[in-house]
């Protein structure tokens, strides 16, 4: 359960005194957008109008009725993402401890609220509400992309599964008619109960493999997403793929010529980027005093058959050797270590079978002065109308 405006920055204050929700309107209405309620009825009557809009909650804890703690509670089944500021007037150790062991408030502040002091405090609340919605959002890629990673990769199990199994029948047919003729040779005669037996084994396996795809869409259900912007993927996979020390920031270059939706398979999507992005980090490691890494979101140009929409990533990195390229884009590749992992252990072969899948497609360009590899996306429904 996810917001649904993520720019979301609008603060509400309950508290059952008049004065005091006019004197908060007042001191950071300048800064923020601010609803106030005088009771716990009244704020749950305004999340549910406004909800989509409010990063934090700031609640008086004395109330009528329903005291702001309980207001909390609700909150956190309903609005989960919302930050939450707690304000008492009794120095209440118990009251804080309890509030801050249920995780139910992000701070607990005493009454009279000192301006600064509650300035300050929204201000690391909001920063904190953009934290969670990150977590979150990566938390969410991860569960999608484990999901759907593993369903297309039990499908593509599933077809030659489904080939050998009919290779397995053939010879089975053909050793039948051979064994009623009389004809069989003496020591093959042990061949087809063992043939039988890989056949029971088989159709197990794809039974298995059936009911795991299956299960990978359904065990995870509440991860589906709607569409996502292009940007906003490749924000978080930049987010993701800095260093804790924070140098690969300055490696990277984005450029969003032409921002649009990604519309089905995001999680694919994202591990694709990332895999492509963890090769270019790897090609830079130690080769270049000044790495860069360029990403661009554009409208398709190449090939020029292709209408659609890109995602570049560009490196300045070796380059790769020309016929490593040549297996690593094979339709049929070989089993050769360059042929069947990259750095990252998806590929590109896998890579480009997720893109076939969307109708889209990948191309790579490689010299010794870089890499570029670009995801091409079909249209989206967006540019159909």
């Amino acid at each position: 359960m996810t917001p649904k405006n993520r720019h979301a920055k609008a603060i509400l204050f309950v508290d059952d005194e008049p004065m005091s929700t006019k004197w908060f309107e007042k001191s950071f209405s300048k800064d923020y957008a601010v609803y106030c309620a005088n009771s716990a009825e009244a704020a749950l009557t305004t999340m549910q109008l406004f909800g989509d809009d409010i990063a934090v909650v700031v609640s008086d804890f004395r109330m009528p009725e329903r005291d702001g703690l309980e207001l909390l509670r609700t909150l956190n089944q309903t609005h989960p993402w919302i930050v939450k500021i707690l304000v008492s007037a009794y120095a209440d150790k118990d009251l804080v401890l309890q509030a801050v062991n249920q995780q139910l408030v992000f701070k607990v502040l005493e009454k009279p609220w000192d301006d600064k002091l509650m300035r300050r405090s929204l201000k690391e609340a909001l920063a904190m509400f953009q934290q969670s919605l990150t977590a979150r959002d990566h938390m969410e890629n991860s569960i999608g992309g484990m999901r759907d990673s593993l369903g297309f990769i039990a499908t593509e199990f599933y077809a030659p599964l489904t080939v050998i199994a009919s290779c397995l029948n053939m010879i089975q047919s053909t050793l039948t008619e051979v064994d009623a003729s009389q004809q069989m040779p003496h020591h093959l005669k042990s061949v087809l109960p063992a043939l039988q037996a890989s056949q029971r084994n088989l159709s197990a396996c794809q039974n298995l493999m059936a009911g795991f795809t299956q299960s990978t869409h359904t065990a995870f259900a509440a991860t589906e997403t709607s569409p996502i912007q292009a940007a906003r993927l490749v924000h978080l996979l930049c987010t993701e793929m800095s260093s804790p020390q924070g140098e690969r920031q300055n490696w990277i270059q984005l450029d969003i010529k032409d921002d649009f939706p990604i519309e089905t398979k995001q999680n694919l999507v994202y591990l694709c980027l990332t895999s492509i992005m963890q090769n270019a980090i790897q090609a830079l490691q130690n080769y270049t005093q000044k790495p860069l890494i360029q990403i661009q979101i554009a409208d398709s140009k190449a090939p020029t058959t292709m209408v659609g929409h890109s995602i570049r990533i560009s490196d300045n990195g070796p380059g790769i050797p020309p016929a490593v390229l040549t297996r690593l884009l094979a339709s049929r590749p070989s089993a050769s270590h360059e042929a069947v992992a990259g750095s990252s252990g998806m590929g590109l072969i896998f890579c480009k079978k997720i893109m076939l899948s969307l109708n889209g497609n990948i191309s790579v360009h490689s010299t010794k002065a870089g890499t570029s590899v670009t995801l091409h996306f079909p249209p989206s429904t967006k540019d159909l109308t």
